[in-house]
């Protein structure tokens, strides 16, 4: 029981350090690799509570499950163990404060943060109970590969980081889209919003697209302005008030503009570059009309099930997040598909498949069990050896 106990705890803090990982990825990266694109580890991310001191959360989480991890390893007394409760006790009492702020201040739940937390909670229930158990006897070589694994799960994480799994897949339009197709035409229903910088970088893509094949691509946009992004609301009336043969002249700039040029007057100086009535064009920013519609993309948006952006529906496929190369992808397959594409216009290179999440978890996992299966086996060897001293 105590030899499970700690491997249990040992367990926990791996968990709560690969955690800390993909989280610190995600924070310092240009696109989210684990997370879902505009969900709550998004909308974390944005808060006012991301940082300390300057610094990711995510930089004291790994730092600290580290020095915990370091310490249950190397535990050799019961006043270690002691120090081991003391140290994860606050830690769980952080990971408290921590969902607490997601559930009751930031209004968004982050599925990793949660597993971090949960795991620093488990943790410091299980080193308590330790501490009455006492410590395990392990050789030096076996500590020393054990105190290896947080390094194996560090590079493990950014291999996959390298190699990030392909969201979306085949799936078929949902029945409240299918109004916006174009007759005779490829047709790109996006789900949007003009702040989000993965919907801004996407935006690129797609007009290269509509560009190149002018008559054969139509995108259509939704709107689904996060409440993350301060500018996303006024910024969706303004392209809903522009009349429809402006709107891609309109979307364009939106998505160029700077952040914090996404309020009224911002917006409606962009409405004066492209000709429209400004002052029309005010007035129909907070109309009954505007508000009508714009509830009508939410019940778009909420009929395909997706709460994220940006997110793209090509034909037939569905491609979820700024991933030009899938949408390139489905794209010319679509096309091919509609008889848009001629036979002598070569096909777009296939973008590399995404290694998947669990195959990460199980290499991780089989770590831990090969090395588990070690201890064991020194700890069965230590018990017959302490037998067979006191045996009469």
């Amino acid at each position: 029981m105590r030899l499970t106990l700690h491997l249990l705890l040992r367990a926990l803090l791996l968990v709560a350090l690969a955690g800390s990982a993909i989280l610190l990825i995600d924070y310092t990266g240009a696109e989210p690799t684990f997370c879902s694109h505009g969900g709550g580890c998004q909308a974390i991310k944005g808060s006012d509570y991301s940082t300390l001191l300057g610094q990711p959360i995510p930089v004291y989480g790994l730092g600290g499950f580290l020095g915990l991890y370091a310490l249950a390893i190397w535990a050799e007394s019961k006043s270690h163990l002691r120090s081991l409760a003391v140290l994860t006790g606050l830690g769980a009492l952080a990971a408290v404060g921590f969902i607490a702020l997601q559930v009751f201040v930031i209004g968004a739940i982050c599925r990793w943060c949660m597993v971090v937390d949960s795991a620093a909670i488990l943790a410091a229930v299980v080193a308590f109970v330790l501490v009455r158990r006492g410590p395990i006897a392990e050789p030096t070589a076996v500590r020393l590969g054990w105190s290896l694994v947080p390094a194996a799960v560090w590079l493990l994480t950014v291999l996959w980081a390298r190699h990030p799994p392909a969201e979306g897949g085949v799936e078929p339009l949902p029945e409240a889209l299918r109004p916006l197709t174009v007759p005779g035409r490829l047709t790109i229903v996006e789900i949007t919003d003009f702040e989000c910088p993965y919907c801004r970088r996407l935006s690129e893509k797609m007009r290269e697209v509509e560009a190149r094949y002018p008559g054969k691509v139509e995108v259509v946009l939704v709107m689904n302005p996060l409440r993350i992004h301060k500018g996303a609301e006024p910024a969706a009336r303004g392209y809903l008030c522009t009349p429809a043969e402006r709107r891609h002249g309109m979307a364009e700039l939106l998505f160029k503009v700077r952040e914090d040029g996404l309020d009224d007057e911002g917006i409606t100086t962009l409405a004066g570059a492209i000709g429209l009535d400004t002052t029309a064009f005010t007035a129909c920013l907070h109309s009954e009309a505007t508000d009508q519609e714009l509830a009508y993309h939410a019940s778009l948006v909420a009929a395909t099930g997706q709460d994220g952006v940006p997110v793209s529906y090509v034909g037939r496929d569905l491609v979820l997040g700024n991933r030009p190369d899938e949408v390139e992808d489905a794209v010319q397959r679509g096309l091919r598909e509609l008889g848009l594409l001629d036979a002598s216009e070569p096909a777009a290179a296939t973008a590399p498949a995404g290694w998947p999440l669990w195959l990460l978890f199980l290499v991780e996992g089989g770590l831990f069990a090969g090395l588990a299966a070690v201890t064991a086996v020194y700890a069965r060897r230590a018990r017959a050896s302490y037998a067979e001293g006191t045996a009469p």
